[in-house]
């Protein structure tokens, strides 16, 4: 949202949204830069949107980088971006800027205003609802100080001459006393007295010559039982107790201010911590809240959607509020009820606070931001994800095994050391903390003597050469198998798996284990009968499972059922059926093993996935169970197949197979590599993000692959000479490439060679 001094202005889906918008949206991958980018520099202002961030150059141009599925970065596209862009037309000249929730605005040395993005509310002020994707002149405005742009309107300050706002007016953001959709800038009565302006989300506020503070709009929300109720104000008001300001923010449904002496004050909603430890809602939101440990040296606050921060007079920075995403930079993604410190940002000289993201610029005119990097708002040319495979460093050669779960992964080094990065909420990584890791770290306690590793959707388990098994992370369905409950941050020992085992794989919530004599054990959650003991009792040590006390060749353990190989050749399935992933024809839950008719021989190797299964037999891949993105290689993304299918495409010497949530990954001849199914985040590694419902190649794995795993929305190779490639999905670092989806600042780059070096183009909108 934008912020103002008394100066000038200055101002985060994977699957779920593909599928909840079938049809809009196409997503198309360029390039990432291969070379050293050098940082941003030259910067005299900041600005910084709802998923987009701009600055203002010392020779007064303008560059834009993140999502511009409105063409908010004004280059004449819409194209996300994960570099810095020039907007169009604005090479010089500009005097200030300020970016809004889809729209961004510039004021011209002149006195005059240009605007581009999102204008369907008319907030861009041509006098027409047509999106730009580049400026576009504000039509008569003339004689401007500052302009702010906020949710879907835009005000200016006009010297003496008073305040001008345009574009959506339902909430009396306008402040004309009205509300109307003002195509074109309207005066605000009583804009002589103003000396600064910040627009909101549905508000706008002014500080006055007397250094008190008016709003108008809405900037106040009142929950309780029975849901939360908004009141607006049609013209501007007076904050009652609220005096000597001397800058403003407004955000959405909250305001923040800084008084003399350096100390900042809050109101309006608190519904994620935005006013501080008051709970989760706002009796009064007209009442002004100190800001805990905010008391005084603070120069600039800025108000986001969900969070706010604050410049100190030492260079360094305090965000609070809502920490989805890393937004508040301390490096957790735990919501800040008071003030905590930007990590490592000392030198600061303005700050901004986004949507799911905030950026400062720094001493010397650099700029470093933090949070979200989904649409390339932190401007390091670093995506959430990769669409072809990347080398995971710090692994070393010979590792033995790999495992892809669901936002993490794991591998065992040639020394037999295990280790793993990425999600780590509950302890999964097993380096005794929570922090998400970007890049490989020790488990606790397992330096040497581990042969393999496998990882669930919050947990992973280890199984040692000695035929010992140890799991580490979430446990409440028992599925670390140590006779508790409890999450565990270490390895413990799975209790009567000390020896004699000779895999293990984990589930999302349950684990299953084959021993040497060839039976089928299984712990963790069971309520769909996944660990197969004929009952629906979670169990928090492993259980025997029903018919399967030899005859075991090989285990796996899925969303909420599980599979193996048993004597003969034939395959055994349990648990959840609901998609027919127990391929017996039916969508009949079974509560112990189930044998389909077919095929009746000859399967060396199985792997159940979220809710379908494959193996592979006499080379071949059969798949079955839901089949919504393709993941069971038929050529179709629709329907569930019900009983055990011959995939195409694949000739009969695949030697692995791994079924993933909503995706599969093979190993077929000399080694090569391929995927099928869902690819939203370029989980199939052909460098696109379009669904694949055949086996497709993974670019760059065309031999030499010994294992292969498929997990969430992520995937991993192991290759021979031990090395490690992943891609896919790396929101949480599981790709373990280094980057931690930028919860700690970081280095806007710039590319001087091309704009079109990265980012994801959306069209059909």
């Amino acid at each position: 949202m934008a912020t103002f001094t008394l100066r000038a202005t200055t101002h985060t889906v994977r699957r779920t949204l593909r599928h909840c918008l079938p049809g809009l949206l196409t997503i198309a991958a360029l390039p990432s830069v291969a070379h050293a980018l050098p940082a941003l520099a030259d910067v005299q202002q900041l600005a910084v949107g709802e998923s987009h961030a701009c600055v203002l150059t010392t020779a007064g141009g303008v560059k834009c980088w993140g999502s511009n599925d409105y063409g908010q970065l004004g280059d004449g596209s819409l194209i996300s971006r994960y570099l810095p862009v020039n907007v169009v037309g604005l090479s010089g000249g500009v005097s200030a800027i300020s970016l809004g929730y889809r729209h961004s605005c510039a004021l011209l040395a002149d006195g005059s205003a240009k605007c581009w993005g999102k204008n369907l509310l008319s907030q861009l002020g041509d006098g027409t609802s047509t999106g730009r994707r580049t400026p576009v002149t504000v039509q008569g405005l003339s004689g401007a100080t500052a302009i702010s742009a906020g949710g879907d309107h835009t005000c200016a300050l006009r010297g003496s001459s008073g305040l001008s706002c345009w574009g959506y007016n339902g909430d009396g953001q306008i402040g004309n006393g009205n509300t109307s959709t003002q195509p074109l800038p309207v005066s605000v009565p009583g804009g002589q007295d103003f000396v600064a302006i910040s627009t909101g989300y549905s508000n706008t506020c002014a500080i006055t010559t007397s250094a008190t503070v008016k709003c108008w709009g809405v900037f106040d929300r009142v929950c309780n039982n029975f849901g939360c109720g908004f009141s607006g104000q049609l013209s501007p008001a007076t904050i009652a107790g609220l005096s000597g300001v001397t800058q403003i923010s407004s955000g959405q449904y909250f305001n923040c201010a800084v008084v003399a002496g350096g100390a900042v004050k809050c109101w309006g909603d608190n519904y994620y911590h935005q006013l501080g430890d008051l709970g989760t809602t706002n009796p009064n939101p007209l009442t002004l809240y100190d800001i805990v440990g905010l008391g005084s040296g603070v120069t600039m606050v800025s108000a986001g959607y969900k969070h706010a921060c604050a410049r100190l007079s030492d260079g360094s920075a305090r965000c609070w509020g809502d920490n989805g995403s890393g937004k508040l930079g301390d490096g957790s993604n735990t919501d800040g009820l008071t003030p905590v410190v930007v990590a490592g940002l000392t030198n600061a000289t303005s700050i901004g606070a986004g949507g799911s993201h905030s950026c400062a610029r720094t001493t010397g005119g650099g700029v470093k931001c933090w949070g979200s990097n989904g649409s390339g708002q932190l401007g390091d040319n670093d995506p959430w994800f990769r669409l072809t495979p990347v080398g995971v460093p710090g692994l070393g050669n010979g590792v033995q095994s790999i495992a892809a779960g669901e936002f993490h992964s794991c591998a065992v080094t040639a020394s037999g050391a295990v280790k793993c990065w990425g999600a780590n909420s509950t302890g999964q990584i097993g380096n005794g903390g929570t922090l998400e890791q970007a890049t490989a770290v020790n488990v606790s306690g397992l330096a040497s003597g581990m042969s393999s590793v496998s990882a669930g959707a919050a947990h992973s388990c280890a199984l040692s050469s000695g035929g010992a098994v140890k799991c580490w992370g979430r446990n409440d369905s028992g599925q670390l198998g140590d006779a508790s409950f409890d999450q565990r941050l270490t390895p413990v020992q799975v209790s009567g798996l000390t020896s004699g085992i000779t895999s293990v794989d984990a589930g999302d919530y349950h684990s299953c284990a084959r021993t040497h004599s060839g039976a089928a054990k299984c712990w963790g959650q069971n309520s769909d009968s996944q660990l197969g003991d004929a009952s629906l009792t979670d169990q928090s040590a492993p259980v025997s499972v029903a018919n399967l006390a030899s005859g075991v060749i090989s285990i796996g353990a899925g969303g909420y059922h599980s599979c193996a190989v048993v004597a003969g050749g034939k395959i055994a399935c349990w648990g959840s059926n609901n998609e027919a992933q127990i391929g017996d024809g039916t969508y009949d839950t079974a509560y112990i093993p189930v044998i389909p008719g077919y095929p009746d021989q000859g399967s060396t190797a199985i792997s159940a996935g979220g809710t379908h299964s494959c193996a592979v037999v006499d080379g071949r891949v059969l798949c079955w169970g839901g089949n919504s993105d393709g993941q069971c290689g038929n050529g179709y993304s629709s329907g569930n197949i019900t009983e055990p299918s011959l995939i195409g495409g694949l000739a009969s010497v695949v030697t692995a197979i791994s079924a993933g949530r909503y995706h599969s990954c093979a190993i077929g001849a000399g080694g090569q590599a391929f995927c099928w199914g869902n690819n939203g985040q370029g989980e199939i590694g052909d460098a696109s993000t379009v669904d694949r419902p055949s086996p497709t190649a993974v670019a760059g794995l065309e031999s030499g692959v010994t294992r292969i795993s498929a997990g969430g929305f992520h995937s991993c190779a192991l290759t021979s000479g031990g090395i490690v490639k992943c891609w896919g999905d790396n929101s949480s670092g599981q790709l373990g490439i280094g980057r931690r989806n930028g919860w700690l600042p970081g280095d806007v780059l710039e590319d001087r060679d091309s704009i079109f070096r990265s980012g994801f183009e959306i069209s059909g909108i």
